[in-house]
């Protein structure tokens, strides 16, 4: 835990804030970066998804493995497409 305050003393103080190296160091110090195969079969975590009028459907997500092109097709399975 990383105590943080943007404005200590209200809004009317002229104090800045407090914490914010603390946070970035604890975040830097605990974070790990994932590792994944651009050789393996590509998977998609969606986060999003929206259609755009005239271009189609927008997915937004992670890729947790793989690697695609532009002009690859993908599978769906959810929606058997």
């Amino acid at each position: 835990m990383v105590a943080v305050s943007a404005k200590p003393g209200g809004p009317e103080s002229a104090a800045g804030s407090e914490g914010i190296q603390e946070l970035v160091e604890a975040l830097r110090a605990n974070i790990e970066l994932p590792e994944r195969d651009p050789n393996g079969l590509f998977s998609f975590a969606v986060d999003h998804c929206f259609s755009v009028r005239g271009q189609g459907t927008v997915l937004t997500g992670t890729c947790l493995s793989g690697s695609m092109k532009v002009n690859d097709t993908i599978e769906i399975p959810a929606l058997k497409v």
